[in-house]
């Protein structure tokens, strides 16, 4: 079963499109040509649809006509119209703890080269004076994000993924973010959002990285607590800007830990039944949370529930917060499991839950324990947060063979072709040609001119 998704006012929406075992329409039409399945070369999907799905099933009528010796029946059928063409409004939140000084890899560079300067001396949370280059958190965050933020620019045929901003947790105890620092451009031109996105790559790879105290008169740049919930609550209150109800809005929260520092935190291990054999607080300054056996301070107590309804408040103004859990702790060395439980939680809680398919031990948040782990779930976002209306992406949901799909527009049925559309089968993705009339039709889509396209699925009739 697939993933509906249909439009909202920011675009998305997510239901089940039928239930196990029934098919959608019993409507036969005519082969008339070759069905469309080209596959696109070089095709790469960086973006995810700003479309809509609405299945049109359970059609009644047969109409037969002959295509040589074959007919075939719709089984499905998918009506695409366009959601907003604005661009998306993406903040970054980045957590910049003193946790994200350790190492990832020891003694290794961040390309997995070998460099005796990359140990546990130099790479910590509380050293801090380690090489830009040496693999620590933050700096396999640091390369992944440009890695990302490049491939956000766009192409000359395609827009930039969207409107980006950057927030960072603060350098201090017990406080939660207070300044933004990069706002949301304040055009839609393409050459200006390009040029934030350039600024925003530029400060994440000259300024956060383990250093000494002070880089050009600033305070040093990774150290503290993980004050998620404070931070979430701030850009809900002061960046107006995601509030837009014309284009889609979401924060990308990538942090390393659980989220501490609110010092009105009131919840111990018995209300949260994490921890069996104790009444403290979860703290989150050990990775194995429950075995500690000491008082833990106020700001390191776990802070579940502020976080949660932050998060919650946020999904309440059509802001949807995605989740990525960087680093070891949150990924596959956990022995409490207590990362991954409220990191789920919380990725629930923020109306974006990763698609996990078959996948039993799939998390709903987005696991990377490294820099090649944090690109892929950063592609893998970029469908989620994409508004390009000429991409149609058909979520879990496949034709039988790529000879079975089609496109019609206003009851006629396109070839696929280099100005109609591709369907590439690895994304599973419909592309319609940027220029071709189908794409144009999309671009130029109102509620008063509908667009009259559709996707079918066929299967030959018995």
């Amino acid at each position: 079963m697939r993933r509906r998704v249909g439009v909202g006012k920011e675009g998305i929406s997510v239901g089940n499109k039928m239930k196990e075992g029934k098919k959608m329409g019993v409507e036969t039409r005519k082969q008339g040509e070759k069905m469309g399945g080209n596959r696109g070369t070089g095709f790469s999907v960086g973006l995810f649809l700003a479309l809509a799905l609405t299945v049109m099933g359970c059609k009644e009528k047969e109409e037969e006509e002959a295509s040589g010796e074959k007919t075939y029946r719709v089984v499905a059928e998918y009506e695409v119209s366009a959601g907003s063409s604005l661009p998306s409004n993406i903040m970054l939140l980045i957590d910049k703890s003193g946790s994200m000084g350790d190492l990832v890899n020891e003694g290794k560079d961040i390309d997995g080269n070998d460099n005796p300067e990359c140990d546990e001396r130099s790479c910590n949370s509380g050293a801090l004076r380690c090489s830009p280059i040496c693999s620590t958190r933050i700096n396999e965050l640091r390369y992944a994000m440009g890695d990302f933020l490049n491939e956000s620019l766009g192409e000359e045929n395609s827009p930039p993924l969207g409107k980006f901003g950057l927030t960072l947790f603060p350098s201090s105890w017990g406080g939660a973010s207070e300044a933004v620092q990069f706002a949301f451009a304040t055009s839609d031109e393409d050459a200006v959002l390009r040029n934030s996105i350039v600024d925003i790559q530029t400060y994440i790879l000259d300024k956060l990285y383990n250093s000494p105290d002070r880089i050009d008169g600033e305070q040093r740049p990774i150290a503290q607590g993980t004050p998620t919930g404070g931070s979430l609550r701030f850009l809900l209150n002061e960046v107006h800007e995601l509030k837009d109800a014309s284009r889609k809005n979401f924060i990308l929260l990538l942090t390393d830990g659980l989220p501490n520092s609110n010092s009105k935190n009131e919840q111990d291990d018995k209300e949260l039944g994490y921890c069996q054999d104790s009444n403290e607080c979860v703290c989150t300054s050990s990775a194995i949370s429950c075995k500690s056996k000491t008082s833990c301070g106020r700001d390191n107590c776990l802070d579940q529930e502020g976080t949660v309804g932050a998060i919650e408040e946020l999904f309440a103004h059509n802001i949807k917060t995605i989740v990525v859990g960087f680093g070891t702790q949150v990924s596959v060395d956990d022995p409490d499991g207590i990362a991954s439980e409220v990191l789920n939680v919380m990725a629930k809680a923020g109306g974006d839950v990763r698609e996990c398919g078959e996948d039993s031990n799939c998390t709903s948040y987005y696991p990377a324990a490294d820099r090649a782990e944090l690109l892929k779930a950063l592609k893998e976002i970029s469908k989620e947060v994409a508004t390009n209306p000429c991409v149609f992406h058909l979520g879990s949901d496949r034709p039988s063979s790529a000879e079975l799909l089609a496109v019609e527009m206003n009851g006629g049925r396109m070839a696929a072709g280099k100005n109609t559309y591709s369907y590439d089968e690895d994304s599973n993705t419909v592309v319609f040609v940027k220029g071709g009339e189908l794409c144009k039709r999309l671009e130029s889509i109102s509620s008063e001119e509908p667009s009259h396209i559709s996707v079918l699925f066929l299967e030959e009739a018995p």
